[in-house]
């Protein structure tokens, strides 16, 4: 089979011919002479002035579910005008196509062999039939291993050759190259395997290794798509029925084109709350506006759920949007906008580029193309109108009907000072279906404990599940029939029973414990900053000779106080760094009562378990537990750090007292040393006296100048004399008193 293969692709096609170019556009809508379009224009006779366009849409005869099974199913007139325009490959000179899909590929291969006389069956047509329509029509049915799936390889290879910067019209090049290569594929997958559904398993081809190469590329994209994406869970309508089925909808932004990511969410089993993979995928690409595949919506047709009610808001958006400036001069052949009285026309007024609704399916909604004048035929945005549309229907207005939300009225002195305390009920029976009702499901997912953490949040409202709180940012916990799911903003009670004395009894102590910390916020608001200028002063008094206190530090010249917070310059200059340590003393007492008054009620010990629990639950989110123990610490070292500095300043004042005492001891107790020796060599006042009156001769006047001058000369070297000990004595005070204690 190998050998076969190989030849097969060593034969040259008529896509092959140099002559034959590609092009890749969305937005076309006739051909020139020559030209062959695959799934795009107007497929009625005498409708194009030129060329062949292969289209199931639009078609005013049966309706088809992909352009394979229109091809093949085509009769004899629609043949014989198509071979008017070609009489055979060799005319077509040009082959224009909106993808590289299956569908595309194996329609293109039908066409040619029978315009060229050849039977279709060669390509095991009944079998690849229906497996193409299927895809076609989003039925994936190869299961989990995407590996031995014809369609998701075939589908991988076409986007391998796609660059990053896809352009809306593109000829040749990379398309030439892609085409030829899927085309390629396909005539190798039919040769090896006449039914696709037994699974592809490994060729020897050079487009099967890349397809290969391709998918695991894929697969890394996904996953890491996957942790950028929104998920939650949407209530979406069944086909056909008034009822509705909960699917795992993934929301997610796609810059690089993927050939089998829908396939890869469809059975990824792992991350769906469902475990049956995402059946509901939003895709927004911003790259490819105005092409129809800028934003494109799906479900699992395998789910049976519609998007009907999601395409019909979207219309009614389009039309507010535009007014009367919606164009519908040439409008798009949709069955939604089909005549119900006059099937092969359609409704006065309807639009140029409405949203494509699937062929009337809605398994799949796309954004409006381009219109006549080259403008986007949208004027809706992503986020905020699209999603929100389809958050609305699929869990809004489901949710607001099965409960009912009473938010906490109590007063609070600002937004974030005040927990929130909210209660949700559901609300009685349901169009008679009690608990049993199916829409009840929704009750049980993580979006529904999403949506109620956001209710005691500052901004409740959800517009969108972009804006649902991350799952790590909330607790939920259950107690018997009482949900509660708490976060940092407050507490969420959702209540299956509207009459519960035990929720009564919870929502107390939740209460309790937001008054707590409320009381907590106002003590920290009230002494954040007089805590702040006692560290400065502290810091101050320290940096001015004192020894150094723990906890307080200056790194790069910018101070820290005990608690490591930046300390407020300034604040220091303007006190001068003095306060009365009687007054310092009273203030810090002051504070440490005000402290235990606030932290008085966080000590919340019940006789149930349940209370229990969610006391220490909400203390912990809440920051309570800890925050108790930090501020006592924090009090307990600002009153160690002015203990200190206060000592250090009784120990200055007291060094400075034993220093003078010290300098006035020793000159004292020096000139005392000294006294005895100056009577040897100066008369004293009694001598001088004996030689005035006693003494004969009596001394001459000469002799008492003399003798007064000795003795002025005498005190002033006793007076330096004492100085030079005072400071003596002051240096060795200083060596063996306060170094010595120092060390």
């Amino acid at each position: 089979m190998t050998r076969v293969i190989d030849d097969m692709t060593e034969t040259k096609r008529w896509w092959d011919a140099d002559g034959v170019t590609f092009e890749l556009n969305a937005s076309t809508r006739e051909a020139s002479p020559g030209t062959l379009l695959i799934g795009l224009g107007n497929p009625n006779p005498g409708a194009m002035r030129a060329g062949v366009s292969l289209n199931q849409k639009g078609f005013a005869g049966p309706r088809h579910a992909s352009v394979t099974a229109f091809v093949h199913a085509a009769d004899e007139t629609l043949w014989a005008y198509w071979r008017s325009r070609f009489a055979n490959t060799a005319a077509i000179r040009k082959v224009v196509v909106e993808d590289f899909s299956l569908d595309t590929c194996f329609a293109l291969l039908l066409f040619g062999a029978v315009l060229d006389g050849r039977q279709p069956d060669a390509y095991g047509c009944a079998a690849w039939l229906d497996y193409v329509s299927a895809w076609e029509r989003g039925i994936y049915l190869d299961g989990a291993d995407l590996e031995r799936s014809a369609a998701c390889l075939l589908s991988v290879l076409g986007h391998s050759y796609l660059p990053e910067d896809v352009t809306e019209v593109a000829t040749g090049g990379f398309v030439a190259q892609a085409f030829r290569a899927c085309l390629a594929l396909v005539e190798q997958m039919c040769a090896a395997q006449a039914n696709p559904l037994g699974g592809i398993d490994r060729l020897n081809t050079r487009e099967y290794a890349r397809a290969i190469g391709q998918l695991s590329h894929e697969r890394q994209m996904y996953e890491l798509a996957l942790k950028r994406a929104c998920q939650c869970q949407l209530l979406v309508d069944l086909d056909g029925s008034a009822r509705r089925v909960v699917l795992d909808a993934l929301f997610l932004t796609e810059t690089y084109p993927s050939g089998v990511l829908k396939v890869m969410a469809r059975t990824d089993t792992a991350h769906a709350w469902t475990r049956r993979g995402f059946g509901m995928l939003a895709i927004h690409r911003p790259g490819e506006r105005g092409t129809g595949n800028d934003m494109v919506v799906s479900v699992d047709p395998a789910t049976g759920a519609q998007l009907g009610a999601a395409w019909r808001r979207l219309e009614e958006l389009e039309n507010q949007r535009w007014g009367d400036d919606r164009p519908h001069g040439q409008p798009r052949p949709l069955q939604s906008y089909r005549d119900p009285a006059h099937p092969d026309r359609l409704l006065p007024g309807a639009p140029d580029e409405p949203w494509y609704d699937d062929g009337g399916n809605f398994t799949l909604i796309a954004a409006p193309k381009r219109v006549a004048d080259g403008a986007a035929g949208t004027r809706l945005d992503w986020y905020d109108d699209v999603v929100p549309a389809l958050w609305q229907l699929g869990f809004t207005d489901r949710v607001q009907h099965l409960v009912e939300c009473v938010p906490d009225t109590r007063p609070r002195a600002s937004a974030e000072a005040r927990k929130r305390i909210t209660r949700v009920h559901r609300r009685g029976a349901v169009d008679t279906g009690g608990d049993l009702h199916p829409d009840r499901l929704i009750l049980e997912t993580p979006t529904f404990h999403a949506w109620l953490a956001a209710q005691s949040m500052p901004d409740p409202e959800i517009r969108s599940p972009f804006m649902l709180p991350a799952s790590a940012s909330f607790d939920v916990q259950h107690f018997g029939s009482i949900s509660a799911v708490m976060h940092r903003h407050g507490v969420t009670f959702y209540s299956r029973d509207t009459d519960s004395a035990h929720l009564q009894h919870l929502c107390e102590l939740a209460e309790r414990v937001a008054d707590a910390s409320s009381a907590y916020d106002a003590f920290l608001h009230d002494y954040v900053s007089k805590l702040a200028g006692w560290t400065d002063e502290l810091l101050e008094a320290s940096t001015k000779g004192e020894a150094d206190s723990p906890g307080m530090a200056r790194r790069d010249g910018n101070a820290t106080d005990a608690g490591g917070a930046p300390r407020h310059p300034g604040k220091a200059e303007r006190t001068g760094g003095r306060r009365d340590p009687k007054r310092w003393t009273e203030e810090v007492v002051q504070m440490k009562a005000a402290a235990l008054a606030a932290l008085s009620d966080m000590t919340m010990l019940e006789a149930d378990y349940d209370r229990n629990l969610l006391s220490e639950q909400l203390q912990r989110l809440w920051g309570l537990s800890e925050q108790r123990v930090k501020l006592l610490g924090l009090i307990d070292r600002v009153d160690e750090l002015m203990r200190q500095v206060i000592a250090a300043r009784t120990e200055r004042r007291q060094r400075v007292y034993g220093a003078c005492l010290s300098a006035a001891g020793l000159g004292i107790a020096a000139s005392h040393i000294l006294e005895p020796f100056t009577g040897l060599s100066v008369p004293s006042a009694y001598e001088w006296q004996l030689k005035l009156f006693r003494e004969t001769p009596p001394a001459s006047y000469e002799q008492l100048r003399q003798i007064a001058e000795h003795s002025a000369h005498h005190e002033t070297l006793m007076a330096v004399f004492v100085a030079v000990f005072s400071v003596l004595g002051l240096v060795l005070y200083w060596i063996f008193g306060i170094r010595g204690e120092t060390e």
